[in-house]
Parts: structure tokens; C-alpha cells; sequence
């Protein structure tokens, strides 16, 4: 009996942020563990991924924006958006049905190394995707000011895509540490 309750607790680790240390979090229910925390982002980044799938199209539809081959990039802008939304959808699927409180903690260990190793390989896939994307809007794009924003939004994108990454790992290591 000690035993389980002693797995349990160690499933459902806590993960401490300086915006929830607060006794109250636990009492009022705010305070996450690092599983619902992994559900919440991937829930969140899927649901943003799908709704992405959408900006092609208006840009597509501005008469202002003229680049060379310009349908065929944006088809597979849509096509990459709904891909992250799907896989999102499937890690979020997948670590909300980890259940700390009927499965032995080797099951829980084994299914979140399993979705950590899934989505470092979803990475993989997605990374040339989103570069061959990019590198086609800067070689035919005609605008500066375009090009540009095309830079700018990548670098953006990458300190905002790392920062993320670097959380999504934290709460993988919380969920896999040892006592």
C-alpha cells in the first residue's frame, strides 16, 4: 500500500516556477504537475497550429503579396501548419492518457520517454520542412521590407521555438527523474 502511494506521489511530480510556489496553488487545484503541464502546451500548440493553417490562405488572397511559384508555397505552409497541428494533437492525446494513479511508475517512465523521443523526432521532420519554406520566400521574394520580416520573424521564431523546447524538456526530465 505504501508503495503505490509512494509511486503515485512520484508521478505526479510538481514542477516549481516562480509563478506557482504558493500554498494556495495547491489548495485551490492551480498547481500543475509536469504531465498536465506537457498536455496543456501540446493541447495549446495544436490548437495554434491548426488555426495557422489559415494565414496562408489570407495571404494568398492579398493581391499585395506577389512571389514566384507563390501557390506552391503556400500549400505546403498550409499542409506543414495542419502536420504540427496533428502530431501536437497526437503527443497531447498521448500524455493525457498517462495515469499515474493505475499504472506502475515503470509504464509512466516508458510512455513519457516514448512521447519525449516522438517529439524530438517530430522536430526533426518538421525542421527542413519549415527551412525549405522559409529559404523559397526569401530567394523569390522581390520585396525588401518582405525579406526582412521574413529574418526577423525567423529569428523571433527560433528564440520563442527554443524557449519552448527547453520547457517542454523540463517537464519531461521532471516527469522521468529519480529519487
Amino acid at each position: 500500500m505504501d508503495n503505490n502511494i509512494h509511486n503515485c506521489w512520484r508521478g505526479l511530480r510538481f514542477r516549481y516556477t516562480s509563478d506557482n510556489n504558493d500554498m494556495n496553488d495547491i489548495t485551490d487545484g492551480r498547481r500543475r504537475s509536469s504531465l498536465q503541464s506537457l498536455a496543456q502546451r501540446y493541447n495549446w500548440f495544436s490548437n495554434m497550429a491548426l488555426f495557422m493553417t489559415i494565414w496562408p490562405i489570407i495571404i494568398w488572397l492579398n493581391p499585395s503579396v506577389t512571389i514566384p511559384h507563390e501557390t506552391v508555397i503556400l500549400i505546403v505552409m498550409c499542409i506543414y501548419f495542419a502536420t504540427c497541428s496533428i502530431m501536437d494533437r497526437w503527443l497531447y492525446c498521448g500524455i493525457k492518457s498517462i495515469d499515474c494513479a493505475t499504472m506502475p511508475i515503470a509504464e509512466v517512465a516508458r510512455l513519457a520517454r516514448l512521447y519525449r523521443r516522438r517529439h524530438l523526432q517530430f522536430i526533426g521532420l518538421l525542421i527542413p520542412i519549415v527551412i525549405g519554406v522559409i529559404g523559397a520566400i526569401i530567394y523569390y521574394s522581390n520585396n525588401i521590407y518582405m525579406t526582412v520580416g521574413v529574418i526577423m520573424g525567423t529569428i523571433i521564431g527560433i528564440a520563442i521555438g527554443s524557449r519552448q523546447l527547453m520547457a517542454f524538456l523540463e517537464d519531461y526530465r521532471q516527469v522521468l527523474k529519480e529519487d
